[in-house]
């Protein structure tokens, strides 16, 4: 859909005639007509039922013309730029890089760089700072993204309250999870999944939990599988499971021989962690505070990419790690050569949960997922507790 289609259905609503509604948006009849018929196949739903002399407003019409008029009102009615542009400077703000901002957008960056650059021309602002590897938000770019969130978050909600009168299991799922979750736990329900649901694929991807946040925020995902404490407003958080952590050492490490393990066991151990950005790494630190008084002794700044990383710096004998426990199985190690132990303390655990839009209206879609989760639970993992909660 684009913002001149909106413009268009909300016209037509009120003038309820496609003749003047055509003449208020200074289109001809037919080019109005058009475009309202293309927004009504895309989102396979009838915003108006037409008669001879005028048209009358569908009951989900109604409610997607009424997001619609939230949609103007945030840009105050104003359309000099495409939904598309407003895309690319979020995706760009997010990644701080034209390369990355285009392949997340799937076009070439010369696309995506003449997008922007007309934009700021249309707007007669800067939003960008560019420098030879990445570009910075100016502070007026900044509150023009902020608008263009709102914007996006608005149209997806359109095409929420459109998917609400269909077949909620029909069309694909797009589902995030963050890295040190998604490797382990899709291979493990999504067989499941399709088989109750086949008609419901997942579209699935990975990322930092703040990415996905964003991701979630503007409506290109669905739901995100996360570890708590997670916290984004207008969001339903609600638990799936918690799961140990587990230490990951060769085989021949003295503290193999130790049935448990004691935190301070590692007080004078070289420990490898995940680098910054990955809230696994954070968690650890913080379950694990003896790591932080430590620094001359204990590496806790190794900036592992994912846990299989980790895996295979503790395997070349660079030290040792910390991992949840449906990272620790199913390696390409023998047992012979990594094993791991558990800790002693019984708090030392994480949580994962989904979360997902409170607007979103595929209930029965995000029920299939959590059924499909709960009834393959991870070697390990023990169930949360059911009831969502509203931020």
């Amino acid at each position: 859909m684009t913002l001149t289609e909106l413009r268009y259905i909300v016209t037509l609503a009120e003038s309820q005639h496609f003749g003047e509604a055509a003449k208020r948006c200074n289109v001809s009849q037919p080019t109005l007509s058009i475009a309202v018929k293309k927004l009504e196949t895309e989102l396979s739903v009838e915003l108006f039922e037409r008669s001879k002399n005028r048209v009358f407003i569908t009951p989900l019409g109604e409610k997607i013309i009424a997001q619609s008029h939230l949609v103007r009102l945030i840009i105050n009615g104003e359309i000099i730029m495409t939904l598309t542009e407003l895309r690319y400077i979020v995706t760009l703000a997010e990644s701080q890089h034209f390369g990355e901002a285009a392949k997340r957008c799937n076009v070439s960056q010369p696309t995506l760089s003449i997008a922007v650059k007309k934009l700021e021309t249309e707007l007669s602002v800067e939003l960008f700072e560019r420098s030879k590897n990445r570009v910075f938000i100016t502070p007026l770019g900044e509150k023009i993204i902020a608008q263009s969130h709102l914007v996006l978050e608005e149209v997806e909600k359109i095409k929420d309250v459109a998917s609400a009168g269909k077949d909620q299991l029909a069309t694909p799922l797009h589902v995030g999870a963050i890295f040190t979750i998604g490797p382990y736990l899709f291979p493990h329900f999504i067989p499941n999944l399709q088989e109750f649901v086949p008609q419901m694929p997942l579209i699935v991807e990975e990322g930092f939990t703040s990415t996905l946040r964003e991701r979630l925020r503007c409506g290109v995902l669905d739901v995100i599988i996360v570890a708590l404490p997670f916290d984004a407003p207008d969001v339903v958080v609600q638990p799936l499971y918690s799961e140990p952590f587990v230490l990951l050492l060769p085989k021949t490490h003295p503290l193999a021989k130790q049935a448990s393990i004691k935190s301070t066991d590692l007080d004078n151990e070289n420990v490898l962690l995940l680098g910054e950005g990955h809230c696994f790494g954070d968690q650890v630190r913080l379950a694990l505070p003896n790591l932080n008084k430590h620094p001359g002794k204990i590496r806790t700044e190794s900036e592992g990419s994912s846990l299989e990383t980790l895996r295979h710096m503790v395997a070349s004998g660079l030290g040792i790690t910390i991992l949840p426990f449906s990272a620790a199985t199913g390696s390409g190690y023998s047992d012979s050569f990594l094993t791991t132990r558990p800790f002693e303390e019984l708090s030392l655990r994480r949580s994962t949960a989904l979360a997902w839009r409170a607007s979103f209206p595929r209930h029965k879609a995000i029920d299939a997922l959590r059924e499909a989760i709960k009834r393959n639970p991870l070697p390990g993992c023990r169930s949360g507790p059911t009831s969502p909660s509203y931020k």
